[in-house]
C-alpha cells in the first residue's frame, strides 16, 4: 500500500518511467504521490493526486533548484531538493 513512490531517472529508463511506470504506479488506490528525481542534477517531476475526485494529473509539477521544494500535501511533508541532492553536482 506504497503513499508515495520515487524513481531516480537514468538514461535507459526514461522512456518507462514517465510512461509505463507512471501508468501503473497512478492506478494505485492508496498512492498520493509519484516522484521522479533527475540523478545528475537538483529536478523532480511530481504528480500527486489533487482536486475533489483526488485524481492525478496528466503533467508533473517540475520542482528544480535547491532551493525548491516537493510539498507533499496529503501527508503533511514537505522534501527540500537541497537534501536530496546533498553532495550530488556539487564541487
Amino acid at each position: 500500500r506504497p503513499v508515495i513512490l520515487v524513481e531516480v531517472l537514468s538514461p535507459s529508463s526514461v522512456g518507462t518511467d514517465m510512461t509505463i511506470k507512471l501508468a501503473e504506479y497512478t492506478s494505485l488506490p492508496t498512492l498520493e504521490a509519484y516522484i521522479v528525481a533527475s540523478q545528475e542534477e537538483p529536478i523532480c517531476w511530481v504528480w500527486q493526486r489533487a482536486g475533489e475526485n483526488r485524481v492525478f494529473p496528466s503533467n508533473p509539477a517540475e520542482i528544480k533548484g535547491r532551493d525548491a521544494a516537493i510539498e507533499i500535501a496529503a501527508q503533511g511533508i514537505s522534501l527540500p531538493l537541497a537534501e536530496i541532492y546533498r553532495g550530488i553536482g556539487t564541487s
